[in-house]
């Protein structure tokens, strides 16, 4: 069972669609067993890994900054659930920033910390099958799929699902889709059954 959850938030914009998404799923979510730790990424001071291999050797990162925290909360949690509009096939530079920092789990004596749990990622994207065809998003979907599957499945950390939320690009396209809030909230309400 679900008890401990750690939401990353990696849009630029505030106020947007990734974050009313998120903010539709903590409201599903309202169950007083489960703790919920919330980071938006774009309030945190997160380096660039280095590439100095200190984790290598040690079961934390090198630098000190606000991963720390984020690090230590991840160990606990039972589920992550990363949050990111599609730039570029990919995820924002924030998030991109903040995976490359889980590079800490990626020694063999580090893996332990973070073996075994599950992962969901929530994608709100412009691309959409209804305007632009099956192929178009297919082939926008794809990259993200195979590079999230490539990184966690080596982590040890299982992908329960990779959520895309098309039709979403302007700030305010949310309001045109309340059947991704309704589908987020429905989410959260899910959680502590997964």
């Amino acid at each position: 069972m679900i008890e401990n959850v750690t939401i990353i938030n990696g849009s630029c914009r505030e106020g947007g669609n990734t974050d009313k998404l998120v903010s539709m799923l903590e409201e599903g979510v309202n169950d007083k067993h489960i703790k919920l730790n919330k980071h938006i990424l774009r309030n945190k001071s997160i380096n660039d890994c280095n590439g100095c291999y200190y984790c290598f050797k040690n079961p934390y990162c090198l630098q000190r900054d606000d991963m720390q925290v984020i690090h230590d909360e991840i160990q606990k949690s039972d589920l992550i659930i990363l949050a990111s509009p599609m730039y570029w096939w990919g995820v924002t530079g924030l998030m991109k920033t903040f995976i490359d920092r889980l590079y800490l789990y990626y020694p063999k004596s580090n893996t332990h910390l973070v073996e075994g749990k599950k992962l969901i990622i929530i994608v709100p994207m412009h691309v959409n099958q209804e305007q632009h065809g099956l192929a178009a998003f297919q082939s926008e979907i794809e990259p993200l799929k195979m590079t999230s599957g490539y990184i966690f499945k080596r982590l040890g950390i299982e992908i329960i699902d990779i959520i895309f939320y098309p039709g979403l690009n302007d700030k305010a396209s949310i309001k045109e889709h309340e059947e991704h809030l309704e589908h987020a909230y429905q989410l959260g309400k899910k959680i502590k059954c997964l």
